[in-house]
């Protein structure tokens, strides 16, 4: 197969997933707002009255996950030690998953929050982060072109 071909299926393959978890995180939304409106008021299934430790330790699992993800980032696409156009395909997807991985995490804590102690804002608050993470390392076809071509020649 062509070069260019596998990296455009590649790519779009990552795209699919990267719609599957953002999709995902919309299904978390809806979970959230079935459970507010069927357990009206819905208090979480913890019965504890101050939340604000769990919170605070959820937000900073967060901001950790956002750390190691920026921490992460430079890694992944480091300079491979083969010029192989099948592993440099694989070293960008892989870098695209764990890149899904830590962008849903956020998400996740909020949901869990959320059924710990019935915190929705919050939860949104973390949907909100995921989201955004998502959207600033979303693959980009003219990033992996670019980080190909300069892999290739520099081997």
């Amino acid at each position: 197969m062509d070069p260019g071909e596998e990296l455009k299926k590649l790519y779009k393959t990552n795209v699919i997933i990267g719609g599957a978890v953002i999709l995902t995180m919309a299904i978390y939304a809806v979970i959230v707002e079935v459970i507010k409106a069927k357990a009206r008021p819905f208090q979480g299934l913890l019965k504890i009255s101050n939340h604000q430790t769990l919170r605070l330790s959820f937000y900073g699992l967060a901001i950790l996950m956002i750390l190691v993800l920026r921490f992460l980032q430079p890694l992944l696409y480091k300079h491979p030690t083969t010029n192989d156009h099948k592993k440099l395909l694989m070293r960008l997807n892989t870098a695209a998953l764990v890149t899904y991985f830590f962008a849903q995490t956020p998400a996740i804590l909020g949901l869990v929050l959320f059924f710990l102690c019935g915190l929705s804002r919050d939860f949104y608050i973390f949907l909100f982060i995921s989201l955004l993470i998502e959207l600033m390392y979303f693959p980009r076809t003219r990033h992996w072109e670019n980080w190909l071509r300069s892999k290739s020649s520099s081997l």
